[in-house]
């Protein structure tokens, strides 16, 4: 596939939606270096490597995380890639998961034959919080642009590593050749075959550092009246989470209530006014 293919579609066009074709903006918080998306799970020190198979034998695929960046403002985790085998150049990305776990590249950083480095920022589109079975997913990067179809929910990736089973599979076919990239679940990237006028796979040979999205479950919340306000509260978490309010459950515009909660035994809670009209609000997790 023009070795595109060669590249995996989560290496440097990486799954990236053209900021031409995206008019939505992403909202980050101060955690946005932390990738809890379950399919791209990577995190600080986590190292990834891949071999190719058929047409790419002989070409080894490094990811490694290496640290936190700030770009424009906004936390990235870095990632380090090395193409060893075929060109043998470095890549850097930085990304970073919005606030609704869509993961976002804000820079792309490529290494040239004479040594020199290439840069291109802007605000892409790499992973979806999501996907649903027949869908079509728009990827792009700084030098491309294709269509995928989500084709399996349920896929089986056998790998060097291990066998990765209900994984998303998203499949690209133009020309007559066909590739298939697999996401496994609380993992991120783990195959891609590609046949037509090129032939082989790239898939996962070993892992390091990598540490599991942990599960987090939110209390309920408690509501009653304290003499003249509302009191909400909620018991205590070993994770960090923060109250958010809305006004309609229909436009889910979630915010954060500016209120500082306070400590009451074993729990939090906030005294807020009473107001006229209806108020939704829940916990999430915090960064």
């Amino acid at each position: 596939m023009k070795h595109r293919a060669l590249l995996l579609i989560f290496i440097v066009p990486i799954i990236l939606l053209s900021s031409t074709f995206c008019s939505m903006a992403a909202s980050f918080g101060g955690g946005s270096a932390v990738l809890t998306n379950p399919y791209m799970a990577w995190n600080i020190g986590a190292q990834f490597v891949f071999i190719g198979t058929g047409d790419a034998e002989g070409i080894s695929l490094y990811y490694n995380c290496t640290s936190v960046e700030s770009i424009r403002g906004v936390n990235c985790l870095k990632v380090e890639i090395l193409d060893v085998g075929r060109a043998d150049l470095g890549t850097y990305l930085w990304l970073a998961q919005d606030t609704a776990g869509n993961i976002w590249q804000l820079q792309q950083s490529d290494e040239q034959f004479d040594g020199s480095w290439e840069t291109e920022s802007g605000e892409w589109l790499i992973m979806p919080a999501s996907f649903t079975l027949g869908e079509s997913v728009v990827l792009s990067g700084p030098y491309s642009l294709d269509e995928y179809t989500v084709v399996s929910v349920t896929g089986t990736a056998s790998t060097p590593c291990k066998t990765f089973s209900s994984c998303v599979v998203i499949e690209l076919s133009e020309y007559g050749d066909v590739e298939q990239n697999f996401l496994a679940p609380d993992f991120g990237p783990v195959r891609i075959t590609f046949s037509g006028s090129e032939n082989g796979s790239f898939d996962l040979q070993s892992v390091s550092g990598f540490q599991p999205p942990q599960e987090v479950v939110l209390p309920d919340l408690r509501i009653a009246m304290s003499g003249a306000a509302i009191r909400i509260s909620w018991d205590a978490t070993e994770s960090s989470v923060e109250l958010v309010s809305c006004l309609s459950l229909a436009n889910d515009l979630w915010a954060t209530v500016p209120i500082t909660p306070l400590a009451d035994g074993d729990g939090w809670f906030v005294n807020l006014p009473v107001e006229s009209g209806s108020r939704f609000f829940k916990l999430q997790k915090g960064d």
